[in-house]
């Protein structure tokens, strides 16, 4: 409403003070009595002229009043796909957008905007717009310790009443409680179990225990019945897994007791319990319960051998598995606890899912987000998780499992789990502690030699500095601004020095510097800067002190100049000998063979690696199955750490040749022919014209194929994402995957910054070195 007490006037103007707006309500009528009264009055003292201008501004003003009053907060939610509706066959986002229509129905003052992830990248998706203050209001995911680490996220603990306090599982509200407070709002929860096919029991003639439970001698004494009756078919009766951000098979290595560390942020891994634990793991190999090469196996080959195959006996997997056992592969399987010590129980790990609510100055929109955030945990939309195969947080959703005993019995093996430390290097630490015990399996090394590296690693991650990264941030803010003031300074000055021409290269230059220039001094800044998340400091050496003292990035710089040296010069050789084949063609059948060799290598390389990995399979891969064919032993393609990186190599080296072959020819079509009809006429073969005139004049060509060459291998990286993720342990590690994995796994972004760095300075001298030692050019042949 416009006051009516603040008004002047003089003989050719006006004043209007529009500072003490009230805050009248959308319900409120367009144009008050009193404002009318108001407008009159002025109208009465003006001339024509100024009558309608004041008319016009009083009337917008007053509408853009009540229409911003009008317009509903909108605040953002970010999700995941989720289950399929019934009658849905396609859109996973389907259950949240019917809530979210609810929710606006019941709160036309709020507009939410869903933003749909993928579960491939969501994850870093969200990391990287958090860190860039372009977060949403709110997200989906367990605790997020490394945004509660740098305050983005907004305790709940004013917002949750005594009826949702008392409503909520206990072990739910306890997996966000970080330092005493409370972070998200708990939708789900899950975990992982151990699965029997019950099938393969009753034909060895072993009974289940009623209450689904083994102790450690019990446990060993059925895997050793299950061997004997697996023996003629070369199967394993268990099948393990460990592999990074799982921890499924954990359990198994405290079958004595133990634990990886307390609340106290402790190492347990060395402590007597946890030792015996992983002896009892290794000795699962010598006796042939599990794979020899257990410690480079995966998830998926697990589920392979467990549910596509049903070849494997025990295996475990998550909540997931009950609904794909049901659907995808049926089979008859029963639920059972992870065996556990003498009168003691071995709990499984627990995954707890919710919402969680980032900070804002604006707590209006805080307020709305967390209405939206308990609105979709509340318990009558817990009960819709039913189609999900998850269990609800709050204790009103009531057993909406009341009739599938599967599920009865998951809860009755996950109602007492555990979760991992609540400490935002976890994955840090799960990585040493995974890789660890792969070595164990494969026998590299002993449970009391890999446990006390683990040690020296993981107490030294905790003893860093913790802070805010933000702040470091903030203080490097300068640099952007000034190189994004740069180019409209440029714009002005080709303007005003009567340099016109100038202009027409800015947008170039404009696409140049904000996509390669920019990010190369970031990076560069970087470099030099303590800028990771958890801790912050000013420009040091240290990034670079701890690159070359990281033994994962020790490893990967070995096995990168192993994979430069072995596979570059036998692309360039295999390359040469194809494009001296087909330059002897003509006609259809050059055409032919050049195209044949060349399109393989217009597809992508991550679709030949998937290819490339079921061709390494241990159990139904087509390398094992031929060398069973001929009476060979199968072979760990990807799984043993003797032999897998060979395996990358090798999928480097059968790379279709088909670019450098291609520029081979271009280049011995070029060559002069009289050379060749003179060594003809002196009596000279083929393959001494070859070997005398075609080699050594290719030799420019060679040295360029040599150094592209060199550059792509030195940055090798989707062979190994795809095929080994870097293990088993690090035997696969190689440069950029370290980069990738410092970067956008453990966000250390300066100690990333450092790695790519020197990886550069790397590229940048042994190309120096290639065009200085490596004779080029055309030569006389004498």
């Amino acid at each position: 409403m416009l006051p009516n007490s603040l008004y002047t006037s003089g003989s050719r103007g006006f004043c209007l003070d529009f500072s003490s707006k009230s805050a009248n309500s959308c319900s409120n009528i367009l144009f008050p009595r009193s404002n009318i009264f108001f407008l009159s009055d002025i109208l009465k003292h003006s001339c024509f002229s100024n009558k309608i201008l004041i008319f016009v501004f009083a009337v917008f003003f007053i509408f853009l009043s009540n229409a911003s009053e009008c317009e509903p907060l909108n605040i953002n939610l970010w999700d995941f796909p989720r289950w399929l509706e019934p009658g849905e066959k396609t859109d996973r986002f389907r259950w949240i957008k019917r809530q979210i229509q609810q929710f606006e129905k019941e709160n036309p003052e709020i507009k939410v905007t869903l933003t749909e992830l993928s579960w491939g990248k969501g994850d870093e998706k969200l990391k990287i717009s958090a860190i860039a203050g372009r977060n949403p209001d709110i997200a989906p995911g367990t605790v997020p310790l490394l945004f509660i680490r740098e305050g983005l996220i907004e305790p709940i603990d004013e917002w949750l009443n005594e009826s949702d306090q008392s409503d909520y599982l206990k072990g739910a509200l306890k997996a966000f409680t970080v330092d005493g407070k409370i972070y998200g709002w708990p939708w789900y929860m899950g975990g992982q179990m151990l699965f029997v096919n019950t099938d393969i029991f009753a034909s060895a003639g072993i009974s289940l225990p009623e209450n689904r439970r083994w102790t450690e001698p019990e446990f060993s004494t059925v895997l050793e019945k299950l061997r004997k009756h697996m023996n003629g078919t070369g199967e394993y009766p268990l099948g393990l897994f460990f592999q990074k951000n799982e921890t499924a098979n954990f359990p198994f290595a405290f079958i004595a007791g133990g634990d990886w560390l307390n609340e106290k942020r402790e190492f347990l891994g060395d402590s007597v319990e946890t030792l015996n634990g992983l002896k009892w793991l290794r000795e699962l190999v010598e006796k042939k319960y599990i794979p020899p090469d257990s410690g480079g196996r995966t998830s998926q080959d697990a589920w392979d051998g467990f549910a596509r195959e049903k070849r494997t006996a025990i295996s475990a997997f998550g909540l997931w598995a009950i609904s794909a056992l049901r659907t995808k592969y049926p089979m008859n399987y029963q639920i059972m606890h992870f065996p556990a010590p003498e009168e003691k129980t071995n709990p499984p790990f627990l995954g707890v899912s919710g919402f969680y609510v980032f900070k804002n100055a604006d707590k209006t929109r805080v307020n709305a987000a967390m209405k939206l955030a308990r609105f979709l945990t509340l318990s009558e939309r817990q009960r819709d998780l039913v189609h999900y195969t998850q269990f609800p947080t709050r204790a009103s959703a009531s057993d909406i499992y009341a009739n599938d005993p599967q599920m009865k019995s998951a809860w009755e093996v996950l109602k007492d789990g555990r979760t991992v430390l609540n400490d935002p290097r976890w994955p840090q630490f799960d990585e040493e502690i995974e890789s660890s015990i792969q070595t164990i399996l494969l026998g590299e090394k002993k449970p009391e030699d890999a446990m006390k590296a683990a040690r020296e690693r993981i107490v030294s991650q905790m003893s860093r500095q913790t802070a805010s990264m933000n702040e470091n941030l903030e203080k490097k803010a300068w640099f952007g601004k000034f190189f994004m003031g740069l180019f409209p300074i440029m714009f002005i000055f080709a303007i005003f020095t009567g340099n016109v021409h100038l202009i027409f290269i800015l947008p170039a230059l404009s696409v140049i510097g904000i996509f390669l220039w920019y990010p190369l001094g970031e990076a560069l800044s970087m470099a030099f800067t303590d800028c990771r998340f958890g801790s912050v400091g000013e420009y040091t050496l240290s990034n670079f002190i701890r690159a070359i003292e990281d033994p994962k990035f020790a490893v990967a710089c070995k096995n990168t100049v192993i994979y430069t040296i072995v596979v570059v010069p036998a692309n360039v050789f295999t390359a040469l000998i194809m494009a001296s084949l087909i330059s002897t063609l003509t006609g259809r059948m050059k055409s032919f063979y050049r195209a044949m060799y060349y399109l393989p290598g217009v597809a992508s390389v991550v679709v030949l690696t998937m290819v490339w990995r079921w061709i390494f399979n241990y159990d139904f891969g087509l390398g094992n199955t031929f060398l069973r064919f001929f009476g060979f032993n199968s072979i760990g393609w990807i799984t043993d750490p003797n032999v897998a990186f060979f395996s990358v190599m090798l999928t480097g080296i059968l790379r279709s040749p088909g670019g450098a072959m291609l520029i081979y020819l271009a280049a011995i079509a070029n060559l002069p022919k009289s050379l060749f009809e003179s060594a003809h006429l002196e009596g000279a073969t083929d393959f001494q014209c070859w070997r005398l005139i075609t080699v050594p004049l290719l030799r420019s060509t060679t040295l360029f194929l040599c150094i592209t060459g060199c550059i792509d291998a030195l940055q090798v990286f989707a062979q190994v994402f795809m095929l080994t993720n870097g293990g088993p342990g690090y035997s696969t590690e190689v440069v950029v995957h370290r980069v990738y994995t410092a970067a956008f796994r453990d966000f250390e972004f300066g100690l990333s910054s450092a790695m790519a760095l020197l990886l550069f300075f790397s590229i940048l001298i042994i190309t120096i070195v290639q065009k200085k030692v490596a004779p080029g050019g055309d030569h006389e042949i004498s």
